[in-house]
């Protein structure tokens, strides 16, 4: 899988910061914008007491681009470079 022309992996590699992905679970309706968006496939949807909500299972894989933060239209994900 390509991203701007570098593969995958070697973006992953370049991240040497420490990122927090929060959901906020109140706000998130499950509408998948972030599973959609997010290059490294951070997120999945996950059934919460019978309501789809976005949980980032491979937060490690997180670069920072935020553009899931950005894309979300509940606000409900915030991005924390640490």
């Amino acid at each position: 899988m390509e991203h701007g022309g570098k593969k995958m992996s070697q973006i992953k590699t370049q991240n040497t910061e420490m990122i927090q992905v929060k959901v906020d679970l109140e706000k998130c309706n499950g509408c998948g914008t972030c599973v959609d968006i997010c290059p490294l496939e951070v997120y999945v949807l996950v059934n919460i007491d019978g309501t789809l909500k976005a949980n980032p299972v491979h937060q490690i894989d997180c670069i920072g681009c935020r553009n899931c933060e950005l894309a979300c239209p509940q606000g409900a994900i915030q991005i924390i470079k640490k």
